[in-house]
């Protein structure tokens, strides 16, 4: 009987030692998924960080090939112009040469006649 006080104090004792040692280790596996989470998320954000450089590069891509086709638009354009230009003296060229060529017609027929 004298010892039925110290078993019960040892068996509380046991109880809580269970009690500490189970929640150690609930705490230990919370940490274990914690950080298994953590790693997957700092991946997933490397990967939508180098998702998101890529996206970038091929933005800075596209705006660089806008850039030169509005560069090749506005070359086409000073073309166009200078053709039209050119056109342009050509047919008053013609229209000259034509005259002349009417005259230098009209001036033989006038000397046969």
């Amino acid at each position: 009987q004298e010892l039925a006080p110290v078993k019960q104090e040892r068996t509380v004792y046991q109880a809580a030692l269970d009690t500490a040692v189970t929640e150690v280790k609930l705490m230990e596996d919370s940490t274990t998924r914690a950080k298994e989470q953590l790693d997957a998320s700092e991946k997933e954000l490397a990967s939508l960080s180098d998702t998101q450089k890529s996206k970038r590069d091929d933005l800075a891509a596209c705006e660089d090939e806008l850039a030169e086709s509005k560069q090749r638009v506005v070359d086409a354009e000073k073309e166009e112009k200078e053709l039209a230009e050119t056109e342009k003296t050509l047919a008053t060229k013609n229209s000259a040469l034509m005259a002349r060529a009417e005259e230098a017609k009209a001036a033989r027929q006038a000397s046969s006649g």
